[in-house]
């Protein structure tokens, strides 16, 4: 059962990617990462972020960037 249930979530992530946000849902999403960050969880900001960064959105790559930096829920990374 752990194995199926494994193989399920790694399918959901390989098809996440498949949808491609628009830049307002990027917006929302960078909002969910803000609200994560600012609740106490940087690991989680860090998961909200990554797409919309990688796609482009200025705010989200910048506060990936800070998460790096200061090491909050990513191993630090300055050079990330």
């Amino acid at each position: 059962m752990k194995s199926f249930l494994a193989a399920f979530v790694l399918v959901l992530g390989l098809a996440a990617p498949l949808h491609a946000q628009t830049p307002a849902e990027d917006a929302q999403t960078y909002e969910a990462g803000l609200k994560a960050y600012l609740g106490g969880d940087p690991a989680g900001a860090w998961f909200f972020w990554l797409g919309p960064a990688e796609r482009g959105h200025r705010e989200a790559q910048f506060s990936i960037g800070h998460l790096y930096r200061t090491g909050e829920g990513v191993p630090p990374d300055p050079a990330a």
